[in-house]
């Protein structure tokens, strides 16, 4: 079990938690995430992303970036297509 930070980002508020994973179930919310930030086209809608925990940035959330994110958003997921 590993521990990840997860961030649950709209156009005016934000929800995130710690949460532990196996790699398994990791595999399972990249998946889920990238569906829902495929279809989330409107500015306002719901991102979903998962971090790694860094000890280092303690709970400062706005030191979680892009960056350093494991799963992709919206823009990126639609340069496949």
């Amino acid at each position: 079990m590993k521990k990840y930070k997860i961030a649950n980002i709209g156009c005016d508020d934000s929800n995130w938690f710690n949460m532990e994973l196996t790699e398994e179930e990791l595999k399972v919310v990249i998946k889920l995430f990238e569906k829902n930030n495929k279809i989330a086209d409107y500015g306002c809608t719901p991102h979903l992303y998962i971090y790694e925990y860094d000890e280092n940035k303690r709970e400062s959330n706005w030191e979680y970036t892009e960056n350093l994110c494991l799963n992709r958003d919206y823009e990126e997921l639609h340069k496949e297509d």
